[in-house]
């Protein structure tokens, strides 16, 4: 993935290869990336985070800004 490609254009990727694995979560503004197998995504600075999820519940989220990861339970995740 191009380092500066926008969130918005990430999500719509996915969307389109996975229309049913990308959840918003309406209330928070935070998207779920719900996938029974992990999806990689480059972000700036050459880091990369892995969404995944354990038996049938998210495990990883991603807020718009593409700088925070939390898992299910909304602990922030060290990147």
């Amino acid at each position: 993935m191009n380092p500066d490609t926008s969130f918005q254009s990430v999500l719509k990727s996915l969307r389109q290869s996975h229309p049913r694995k990308v959840l918003q979560v309406e209330a928070t503004g935070r998207f779920v990336f719900d996938s029974d197998t992990p999806t990689q995504l480059g972000l700036k600075g050459g880091e990369t985070l892995l969404f995944f999820q354990e038996g049938d519940e998210p495990k990883v989220m991603l807020d718009a800004t593409m700088a925070v990861m939390s898992d299910w339970r909304g602990n922030n995740a060290t990147i």
